[in-house]
């Protein structure tokens, strides 16, 4: 975490951790391609002094995101978002259905029916992101947790 909290260079009062986030975001929010955000981080690389300390491709910034140690879950769905398929304590064992209860519809891509395939393809899949560790992460800053009070 202390080369996380580093300022991206002397003078400046952003964060090196910041500015990752910042950059993963974007990827996220319009589906960005990792040559795109290189480019983009080529460019903050070749606009700031050279003893800046910003990460220099993609899997550098996501590696330094990662020890925020954040989990999520990903959660395979049907497209028009009638079934989620995933385990859960209640018993009901949704992960190995291969189409929809609902509409019947199949659950994964069919590329080549001839080929045979070695992982099936999720039409749709979406991130999870457990709220209870993220609460004690809230809990645990001195500054956040006397408003989540």
């Amino acid at each position: 975490m202390g080369e996380a909290n580093q300022p991206v260079f002397e003078g400046v009062t952003e964060l090196k951790i910041s500015v990752c986030i910042r950059l993963l975001t974007y990827k996220c929010n319009w589906n960005v391609p990792n040559q795109a955000l290189e480019s983009m981080a080529k460019i903050y690389l070749d606009l700031t002094s050279p003893n800046n300390s910003l990460a220099k491709n993609y899997y550098e910034a996501k590696r330094l995101v990662s020890k925020l140690g954040l989990k999520y879950k990903k959660i395979e769905c049907y497209v028009i978002r009638c079934m989620l398929f995933y385990d859960n304590d209640n018993g009901k064992n949704d992960v190995s259905l291969l189409e929809c209860k609902f509409c019947g519809q199949t659950r994964y891509q069919i590329i080549n029916p001839g080929r045979r395939q070695t992982k099936p393809i999720p039409l749709k899949s979406m991130f999870y992101l457990p709220i209870i560790p993220r609460l004690h992460r809230m809990f645990a800053s001195m500054q956040i947790a006397q408003h989540m009070t």
